[in-house]
């Protein structure tokens, strides 16, 4: 079994993971290792920042934020626990760089959200009002075609003339 990353990561990194790999009560010979990162929101603002590493599926390892150290959730993780903790400043970096890009995504959808509606307004509206005037000019086309009235009569019975004076 040849065990190969497939990221560039460091030797000691790689080591402890390989070891893992063979430690691991498994008859599985391929080894499957994702790293996780999400940021949790409320609203509009980055409340926390999350990270972890899984071994087939199951989770091995949790970055703690608060001390930016790891915590294994399986017995056989410890050495590889005690590599990622070996690179805190890594990890501290690596996390603040992520809850920064998080922050910036946040930002980034707010202002396309704003912007939306705005843009969603200023063609809908335009669009909106000349299909109704042309429906309206289509409708009365419609109407007068059918009806036996003068297409002016309307119109001309809105139009007052002011009374004419006797007196002079």
């Amino acid at each position: 079994m040849e065990l190969r990353p497939v990221i560039n990561i460091s030797s000691s990194l790689q080591d402890a993971l390989i070891f893992f790999a063979k430690t691991f009560n498994s008859t599985v010979e391929d080894h499957t290792y994702q790293h996780f990162r999400e940021c949790k929101l409320k609203g509009y603002q980055v409340v926390r920042v999350n990270e972890w590493i899984q071994h087939n599926g199951k989770d091995i390892l949790s970055l703690d934020p608060s001390t930016d150290t790891w915590s294994t959730l399986h017995p056989q993780a410890v050495l590889l626990k005690q590599e990622l903790d070996r690179e805190t400043e890594l990890t501290v970096r690596d996390r603040l760089r992520f809850q920064e890009a998080c922050a910036e995504l946040v930002k980034k959808l707010c202002h396309t959200d704003s912007t939306s509606g705005w843009v969603m307004t200023g063609v809908l509206a335009p669009l909106l009002a000349v299909l109704i005037f042309f429906g309206l000019i289509l409708l009365s086309f419609i109407i007068s075609k059918h009806s036996s009235a003068h297409p002016g009569a309307v119109l001309g019975s809105i139009v007052h003339y002011p009374a004419q004076n006797s007196d002079g």
